[in-house]
């Protein structure tokens, strides 16, 4: 058995294991596991950034997803198109403000006029442009 510490979505380390064959195939010691570990390159694997997948349990997954999938594609092929500086704008919001103070909330649980009264002046002028 490999061990190892991945963080989960809410942020917290746990430790996972992952079979990697019989001692009778690998071999007794600690170093044959090792050298099995890396011929199945267990170990690039495991500490490779895995995107979320499943239903997004938090308001910081759902924007995460919305940054992945919708601000990195390539915009000509998007159904509403936005421009590079939008999508820089986007993203830099989403990461430096909204998903640092309420990523942790339910999705359903983050009100539109609560992310608006937390940008303070700026976004209440912005958002009531649209």
């Amino acid at each position: 058995m490999l061990r190892y510490y991945a963080t989960r979505s809410d942020g917290k380390r746990v430790e996972r294991t992952t079979a990697i064959g019989l001692v009778k195939d690998i071999g007794p010691s600690p170093a044959d596991a090792s050298r099995e570990v890396d011929r199945q390159k267990l170990r690039e694997t495991i500490n490779q950034l895995q995107p979320f997948q499943g239903t997004p349990r938090t308001f910081g997954q759902l924007c995460q997803d919305y940054i992945e999938n919708e601000l990195r594609i390539d915009q000509s092929e998007s159904a509403r198109p936005k421009a590079f500086p939008t999508v820089e704008t986007y993203e830099r919001h989403l990461i430096k403000r909204i998903i640092p103070r309420w990523g942790r909330s339910a999705p359903l649980a983050v009100e539109s006029r609560d992310v608006e009264g937390g940008f303070g002046n700026y976004a209440r002028g912005t958002l009531r442009r649209r």
